[in-house]
């Protein structure tokens, strides 16, 4: 944009006062700031805005929570040395952690393709 402030813009159109039409070529920067700044200029109602604020507070909260779970998760495992274990697969730990994870992606494939079979070949169940 070629305006530092909104001011300056605005220093330009002293005598605006609804008298000049958005198709007029005079009005192009004032066109040109709606247009890039009109996610934020829309009015919103109040009761939505409260709203709003309501579900944004929830969900940061749950983030919130979430991300000191993790954190928490990520320390145990520092604490007690897993990590470079899980890896290694001539220690015990790394040798449960392969078998689990290679059951686990077998279970989970073999419930998926049984999934998809059952819902082509039977009828839904009630």
């Amino acid at each position: 944009m070629k305006y530092d402030t909104f001011s300056d813009l605005m220093s330009n159109f002293k005598d605006l006062h609804r008298e000049t039409p958005a198709t007029d070529p005079r009005s192009a920067p004032l066109v040109e700031f709606y247009k890039y700044w009109s996610n934020y200029l829309e009015p919103t109602p109040a009761y939505i805005a409260f709203m709003s604020n309501i579900w944004g507070t929830l969900a940061k909260g749950l983030y919130f929570i979430t991300a000191s779970l993790e954190h928490v998760f990520n320390n145990m495992f520092k604490l007690f040395g897993l990590f470079g274990y899980l890896g290694n697969q001539d220690s015990i730990i790394g040798q449960f952690s392969y078998w689990f994870q290679l059951i686990g992606v077998t279970l989970f494939t073999l419930i998926l393709v049984v999934s998809a079979i059952t819902g082509v070949f039977t009828k839904p169940v009630k």
